[in-house]
């Protein structure tokens, strides 16, 4: 579960994404022209001698650096360099996103990403800060030119560019949590699987089951009548009875005389 965030930060992350890789793409633009051109220190010197990392013109005669000027110069190369190249694993990211591929590795790219950040925030601390105390090499009173300055204010442009990694890696949470939730809360299939004692009636087996069901009945119909068990007491047989004939009497004789 993502940590709250204030209302204000209720941003839409296909445009965070879209603006942090415009973002990207600007600050490595910045970094390679302040790099490669002069305008790291300026007016050094009556001769109004001005730096870049690996050259120094003086009254228009451009020669390389020697000594400490170019000790602290590929220092502040070296340094730069490794930032530029985090930088540019983060566009790489921010692109893998806007293409939508990869998506099961979100977390981990996010992740990357967030490292990445700090790498170049930690390089280019390192870089400019260690540019800044040898003053470039050189000694006495120096002044600083515009790359060096927008090369620091690179570096501060990576504080709210650190913020709005962690704000996608924590949508990138949320999105996850409302997921898994709805997952729980949608009842699984196992849950309501049918039991196997009850019949089922389908399309397919609707005939075969009122066949089934009716031929118990059948079979019970055409079957031959239980015969009497031995306990059971055989009715009584009807006794044949002949029908009383009435008796007729016989007619009085007459007796007569002599």
């Amino acid at each position: 579960m993502g940590i709250a965030l204030p209302a204000f930060c209720n941003f839409q992350p296909k445009m965070v994404k879209i603006g942090m890789t415009v973002w990207t793409v600007t600050m490595l633009v910045i970094l390679i022209i302040c790099f490669a051109t002069f305008g790291w220190v300026v007016d050094y010197s009556s001769f109004g001698c001005d730096y870049s990392l690996q050259e120094v013109k003086c009254s228009g005669t451009t020669s390389d650096l020697q000594g400490d000027p170019k000790d602290a110069g590929d220092a502040m190369a070296g340094l730069g360099a490794t930032a530029f190249i985090f930088l540019f694993i983060d566009l790489v990211i921010l692109v893998i996103f806007l293409i939508g591929k990869f998506q099961s590795y979100n977390k981990i790219l996010l992740i990357t990403g967030m490292v990445c950040v700090g790498m170049a925030w930690l390089f280019l601390t390192a870089g400019w800060g260690h540019y800044s105390d040898k003053k470039g090499g050189l000694t006495g009173s120096v002044d600083y030119g515009a790359s060096f300055a927008f090369t620091v204010i690179m570096w501060l442009c990576l504080f709210p560019y650190a913020f709005f990694w962690f704000w996608l890696f924590n949508a990138g949470n949320d999105a996850e949590s409302d997921q898994q939730a709805q997952q729980e809360g949608t009842p699984s299939g196992e849950n309501y699987a049918p039991d196997p004692a009850v019949p089922t009636y389908t399309k397919e087996n609707a005939g075969d089951q009122q066949h089934g069901a009716l031929e118990p009945a059948g079979q019970q119909a055409s079957a031959p009548p239980h015969p009497p068990s031995s306990q059971e007491a055989p009715a009584p047989e009807p006794v044949h009875q002949e029908p009383e004939v009435p008796a007729i009497a016989a007619p009085a004789q007459e007796h007569t005389q002599v």
